[in-house]
């Protein structure tokens, strides 16, 4: 099998992985990957269009793909600014939501999307056609490849393909899952497994060095990096500077062999409840921290915060799961502003109804019944399913605010004790009252 970072050829094995599957170490560079054939392109194309997605879309997917595309608009903001008329597609577009978005902000875009059900989904639905190829009459200012890169049998091929789409001053971007340093649930499916980890259905398990080594072959640049939300994400344009390739950064095979020994042990130790055990093998490792802090020092709130504080300064404390663990400590501990500034601090790049939730129950026990209403409305816009817990709670905050002729008794009340501790005062300071005296 051929490396699509360094083009080598030689490997080593593991079998201990993922049943029946084999994931290669390149003894050149040090990438990693499931061994696939590139003639299974055809099944793997078979694959996606009847079952990767077999099940009818549903309210599940409005959902995913608001939380998607939330954390999309964020990471595009700045680049998209004043810009129109942009022509983009969407490679791995799912329901086309994103594509729909696109138009509703003024831009032509398109999508490429395997599955059959998505494909209707997106034309009935949002009534934008999608196509199994990209469309290559097209000349792209954005293409956007959003966790589908790893996915992809020779993802260097795809790359350059969307390379030599691009217009003059047109942009891709990449995000995958990042392998080898914080250590979570990559495949989203269920909890954190050594099978989930290394999930049969992502082809490619990019780490952050082998990810840029790719990008430096295709003849791409990043100006835009951000390493919280999902994974490893990056915004490219063609590298007009450079004409001959950087040299690839080598991570060294052992080196990866015994990261992937420490990930397989560390998840181990974790399902065993084995939480300190698992941090000393796997440092980088937010879930056995959260779980340490939570479970084994629930009852001592001053271990609890001293534990927090060891890892905040470090990667793993940058991470949204230790971050939300820690307003939510703050909530439990009844330190209800500053669970709110994290709350709010988190939401801004990071949209999530479950925080906004939370972040309405902090406004409530603050008495900011108004703040709390619009927090818990909007979790309700990003998940319809919250919609009775979250009305019941937003019943209660208005339940607590005064009618408009309340506030007006209350208004006439404090004007006229205004007017009459006036007039006592004056009285009361009456330079010629000890004269009549």
């Amino acid at each position: 099998m051929r490396c699509y970072v360094c083009d080598g050829n030689d490997w080593v094995w593991r079998t201990d992985l993922y049943p029946e599957k084999r994931v290669g170490i390149c003894k050149k560079c040090g990438n990693v990957a499931f061994e696939v054939d590139p003639a299974d392109e055809i099944k793997l194309k078979e694959f996606y269009k009847k079952e990767y997605r077999s099940g009818e879309p549903g309210a599940g997917i409005i959902i995913t793909t608001t939380h998607k595309l939330n954390y999309i608009k964020i990471f595009l903001s700045d680049w998209l600014k004043d810009k129109k008329n942009l022509v983009i597609t969407d490679w791995g577009a799912s329901s086309g939501y994103l594509a729909d978005w696109f138009r509703r902000m003024g831009h032509r875009a398109t999508g490429v999307e395997w599955t059959t059900t998505l494909r209707r989904f997106s034309e009935h639905y949002y009534g934008i056609p999608l196509t199994e190829d990209i469309q290559e009459k097209h000349r792209y200012d954005l293409i956007v490849f959003y966790h589908t890169l790893e996915h992809m049998i020779e993802p260097d091929k795809k790359l350059k393909k969307a390379v030599s789409l691009l217009s003059d001053n047109g942009a891709i971007m990449v995000s995958t899952p990042e392998w080898f340093n914080v250590l979570e649930n990559l495949a989203q499916i269920g909890d954190l497994t050594v099978e989930n980890y290394f999930h049969k259905n992502h082809i490619n398990c990019f780490s952050r060095t082998s990810l840029k080594n790719l990008f430096m072959k295709c003849g791409l640049k990043i100006i835009k990096e951000e390493f919280r939300t999902l994974g490893q994400t990056y915004l490219l344009v063609k590298d007009k500077e450079s004409k001959v390739p950087p040299p690839i950064v080598v991570e060294p095979w052992k080196e990866q062999m015994e990261k992937i020994d420490k990930i397989k042990a560390a998840i181990q130790a974790y399902q065993k409840l084995r939480y300190k055990d698992a941090i000393d093998i796997w440092f980088n490792f937010p879930d056995a921290h959260v779980r340490l802090i939570f479970d084994l020092y629930k009852k001592e709130p001053d271990r609890q915060k001293h534990e927090f504080d060891k890892i905040l300064q470090t990667e793993v404390g940058k991470s949204y799961k230790v971050l939300i663990a820690y307003a939510i400590w703050h909530y439990q501990n009844a330190k209800y502003e500053e669970a709110l500034k994290l709350f709010d601090e988190i939401l801004s790049t990071y949209p999530n109804e479950d925080l906004f939730v939370y972040a309405g129950w902090t406004l409530e026990r603050l008495g900011r019944y108004r703040e709390a209403m619009m927090a818990f409305q909007k979790a309700i816009q990003l998940n319809p399913q919250k919609w009775t817990e979250c009305m019941n709670w937003i019943g209660h905050c208005a339940a607590q605010l005064p009618t408009w002729d309340e506030r007006a008794e209350e208004q006439i009340k404090e004007q006229l004790f205004q007017q009459v501790d006036g007039k006592s005062k004056i009285k009361l300071n009456d330079p010629y009252m000890d004269k009549k005296e």
